[in-house]
C-alpha cells in the first residue's frame, strides 16, 4: 500500500506539467497518459526499497508492543534467527529493483521519450509556437550517459542538449582489435 502511495506521489509531483501538456500545448490526452504509464517502473523502482524498509519496521514495532520478540526470544530463538527472513527477503527485493532499474527502466524511459516526440510532432501540426515552448519543456539530459556505439566506440556523456544537440564532458574509449586503445576527450561536442 506504501509502495502506491510513493508512485501516486511522484506522479503529482509531474502532474502540473502533464496538465501543461494538455491545456497549454494541445497534446492528445492519450499520449500524456502514455507518458505517465511509461515512468512507473521509474517510481517503482525507487519506491519499492522504501516501502520494504517502512513495512518491516512498522511490523517489528508491533511485534515488539505485543511483547511477541520477547516471547520469541524466550523460545530459545537468538536475534540473529529472527532477522535472517528480514535480510533474505531484503536481498530479493533488492535484487528485483536492480533487475527493473537495469531491463525494464530503459525501456519504458525510451518509450516515454518516444511518446513526449509525439507529442511535439502533434503540437507542431497545429501550432508552430506551441511545439517551440514544447521543446523548451524538455530538460537537458544531466548524469552520466554512456552506450556503445555502432563499432568499437564507447562514449560517455556527461550533459547532453537536444535541443541545440550539444554535448558537454565527453569521453569516447576506442577498443578497435587491430588498433591500439585510444582515448578522445572534449569538453564539447555537436552532432
Amino acid at each position: 500500500m506504501f509502495l502506491v502511495g510513493v508512485i501516486v506521489i511522484m506522479l503529482s509531483v509531474n502532474l502540473n506539467q502533464d496538465i501543461e501538456l494538455i491545456i497549454r500545448y494541445k497534446v492528445p490526452v492519450e499520449l500524456v497518459i502514455e507518458m505517465i504509464v511509461y515512468r512507473i517502473p521509474e517510481f517503482f523502482v525507487l519506491g519499492f526499497p522504501v516501502a520494504y524498509l517502512i513495512a518491516v519496521l512498522l511490523a517489528l514495532a508491533k511485534l515488539s508492543r505485543n511483547f511477541e520478540i520477547i516471547a520469541i526470544k524466550a523460545c530459545g530463538t537468538s536475534g540473529k534467527r529472527i532477522l535472517i527472513p528480514i535480510l533474505f527477503i531484503s536481498l530479493l527485493v533488492s535484487g528485483a529493483a536492480y533487475l527493473v532499474n537495469e531491463e525494464v527502466v530503459p525501456r519504458t524511459n525510451n518509450l516515454s521519450e518516444k511518446a513526449k516526440e509525439k507529442a511535439k510532432e502533434k503540437a507542431k501540426e497545429k501550432d508552430d509556437d506551441a511545439a517551440k515552448k514544447l521543446q523548451e519543456l524538455t530538460p537537458v539530459t544531466t548524469g552520466r550517459l554512456t552506450f556503445k556505439g555502432v563499432d568499437t566506440r564507447f562514449f560517455m556523456i556527461k550533459t547532453l542538449d537536444k535541443s541545440t544537440k550539444t554535448m558537454r564532458e565527453i569521453l569516447i574509449y576506442d577498443s578497435s582489435p587491430d588498433k591500439p586503445f585510444k582515448i578522445i576527450a572534449a569538453k564539447k561536442g555537436r552532432w
